[in-house]
């Protein structure tokens, strides 16, 4: 019996699949504490300071960052990964699993912090009046 191949494109290798999950990982852990830091700034908007903020983004970019470096070189962003392609420092071969990874890390990231903050966002009300119904993404104006 004659074993089938995969294609060229679809043909992963032990150190590719290290790669991609360090990308994967590192735009998960991103999204998600990104996420997380938006969520705690709106469910408590006024224990909050601008300076916490920017703080606990920064830790995210950095844990992302120092959770993919060794591996894939952290690129993290569709649009760098991209950039890179285009300023001939990245190979145009890896250019659709690398979106790919980064796509699906953002994805779940986002996902995940829907799953742990959906309800305690149901009931923000934004000083404009506007209640947020989904995770940062449906507005409704309250009466």
């Amino acid at each position: 019996m004659k074993r089938r191949r995969l294609p060229p494109l679809l043909a992963l290798g032990e150190e590719e699949v290290r790669i991609l999950s360090a990308e994967f990982l590192g735009t998960f852990l991103l999204v998600l504490l990104c996420d997380s830091v938006s969520a705690q700034y709106l469910a408590r908007q006024e224990d909050t300071r601008y300076m916490q903020v920017s703080f606990g983004i920064g830790l995210s970019v950095m844990t992302g960052v120092l959770s993919s470096i060794g591996a894939s070189g952290a690129h993290l962003n569709p649009a760098v990964t991209t950039s890179f392609m285009l300023a001939g420092k990245f190979p145009w071969r890896h250019l659709h699993l690398y979106l790919a990874a980064e796509y699906l890390g953002a994805f779940a990231g986002a996902g995940a912090a829907y799953g742990i903050y959906a309800d305690c966002m149901q009931n923000v009300v934004e000083p404009s009046g506007y209640t947020i119904e989904i995770y940062f993404s449906s507005l409704k104006k309250t009466e």
